[in-house]
């Protein structure tokens, strides 16, 4: 119990130091903020359909904004999504289906992306609308790779080559996207964004082409992953067969609620040193997270 009493008493003094900061007496105006959110995210590519919309797994994300303008924000953030997708939940039958491939991953992406309010806003902060809908574009690197389930494990698929070539686990990816937020406080807005990332790759899934020639995988695990279609009843595949398309990149959807917090502008006492006169000391107060 007696372990408790600090973090009680540190945890009471903050809330109360916190409200007891008057917002309309703030002098400085809050261009930073920290942003986290949660949400799904929806793969694109070869082992789906095209109605396969919903197939939705986890996401989640941190980073820190800067507000330009009233209405123009940049913002860097990094990302954890999983993806996945297999012949056997396909909404349509095809004969494509005779691979029995699948796939998941549990990937990361970093990004730049820059935000534009369509509702005008006021000088500070604090005169933001109370709804502000936006939109958004960035450029960014997403970390990828897929890996497969088979006799009870998990296996990275990158390094069998099933198709024979190599491929970067990283790539390019063109955030886009639509939001909108809302004002919950003189600190903080919810928003719900989506956004749609274009990749400069056909691996996500690790399927693009054709089969690699078996005669060039050497692993017995390799070989099992080139070709899954035995395991539910198909012919075995030979190299050079139809594996995937190769003429239409993958891509990934991110669906999110956020929320983000203007940081104080003088956290560090910072504004004090820019006001204070050459040559003239500043009387120590000590460190102030919520002060003027």
């Amino acid at each position: 119990m007696k372990k408790l009493i600090l973090p009680v008493i540190f945890l009471l003094v903050l809330t109360e130091v916190v409200q007891s900061q008057s917002f309309f007496n703030d002098r400085h105006n809050r261009r930073f903020l920290l942003t986290g959110g949660a949400g799904v995210s929806t793969y694109y590519g070869d082992l789906n359909a095209p109605k396969d919309i919903l197939d939705t797994e986890l996401q989640f994300a941190f980073g820190i904004k800067f507000m330009v303008t009233p209405q123009i924000g940049i913002r860097s953030e990094l990302q954890f999504y999983r993806i996945e997708g297999s012949d056997a939940i396909k909404a349509f039958p095809s004969t494509i289906e005779y691979r029995n491939l699948s796939f998941f991953a549990n990937n990361k992406e970093w990004n730049i992306i820059g935000s534009y309010d369509i509702l005008p806003a006021g000088s500070r902060y604090y005169q933001r609308p109370p709804i502000a809908p936006y939109v958004m574009a960035g450029i960014g690197l997403t970390w990828h790779r897929p890996k497969a389930e088979y006799q009870g494990k998990s296996y990275p698929l990158r390094q069998y080559k099933t198709e024979g070539v190599s491929y970067s686990p990283v790539t390019v990816v063109i955030p886009v996207g639509i939001g909108v937020k809302a004002k919950v406080g003189p600190y903080i807005n919810v928003a719900l964004e989506y956004g749609y990332r274009k990749t400069f790759t056909d691996y996500l899934d690790d399927v693009s082409n054709r089969y690699a020639d078996p005669a060039t995988i050497t692993d017995p695990i390799g070989l099992a992953l080139w070709d899954r279609g035995p395991e539910v009843g198909y012919e075995p595949k030979t190299g050079g067969e139809r594996r995937g398309n190769p003429d239409k990149n993958d891509s990934y959807m991110i669906l999110s609620a956020k929320v983000e917090y203007y940081i104080p502008a003088n956290i560090l006492n910072l504004s004090d040193i820019r006001r204070r006169p050459p040559g003239r000391r500043k009387p120590n107060r000590g460190f102030r997270l919520f002060g003027r």
